[in-house]
């Protein structure tokens, strides 16, 4: 971390006193660095935004999840029935 910084703060200097380059002075390196940071917030808010859908799925879908996900009937109080006894088809043929 502290070789991250210092190497901004070496640039920034470098940039701004013109070490091996035209110095640009300290309006524009103030000016550079408010863009980086402006940057930094747009895509931290983006990136965010994108793991939350990557979580949760995107807003539009959670109502109609929800919907599908929910008991609509309350089949508490139903007694079990069988396999054979839910068949709604044609009568099964009786077996001798």
């Amino acid at each position: 971390m502290v070789a991250g910084e210092s190497t901004k703060v070496i640039g920034t200097l470098a940039a701004v006193y013109g070490w091996l380059m035209p110095p640009i002075g300290w309006g524009y390196a103030a000016a550079v660095w408010g863009y980086a940071i402006l940057w930094f917030v747009i895509s931290d808010v983006v990136k965010m935004a994108v793991y939350r859908i990557e979580r949760e799925g995107p807003p539009w879908h959670a109502r109609p999840w929800a919907r599908l996900n929910a008991n609509l009937h309350d089949h508490s109080s139903l007694p079990r029935m069988h396999a054979a006894q839910r068949h709604r088809g044609p009568p099964l043929p009786k077996e001798s």
